[in-house]
């Protein structure tokens, strides 16, 4: 269940990426199954999509405020391995830290650059904060 918080947090932050993402080759959507049994609670916050005939999911991004990040580590890394997501990231806007996995590795790490684009996350966060994304 998404706060009004976070979900308008997710909302900037899937405009904010869109706006650095070559539309040729992604798109950025909010909140959308990446894997066929997902209930809508577990979907992520923001992804990251190839386009083409249809949409891949390649990087997913989930927010959280001080939430239990053990449960949320494992619960990316099935929906990784399920998918066809190369990174997932967790981003804890509380304490502005950012999490990422991809699919060779076992354990998350801190992080907020992504394979797609050479994009750095944070920047985008920024840019929401500094109201340069408009």
């Amino acid at each position: 269940d998404l706060s009004p918080r976070r979900k308008l947090f997710a909302r900037l932050l899937t405009h904010a990426i869109s706006r650095l993402l070559d539309h040729k080759k992604y798109d950025v959507l909010y909140e959308i199954p990446v894997i066929s049994d997902l209930k809508i609670e577990q979907c992520p916050d923001v992804v990251i999509c190839k386009t083409g005939e249809r949409l891949v999911p390649v990087s997913a991004i989930e927010l959280l405020s001080n939430e239990d990040l053990s449960e949320l580590f494992n619960i990316a890394k099935k929906i990784l391995t399920s998918s066809t997501l190369d990174e997932f990231f967790i981003y804890n806007y509380d304490m502005d830290e950012w999490y990422y996995i991809r699919r060779n590795m076992t354990q998350f790490e801190k992080g907020s650059a992504s394979l797609i684009n050479e994009l750095d996350l944070s920047v985008c966060v920024d840019s929401i904060f500094n109201h340069s994304y408009y």
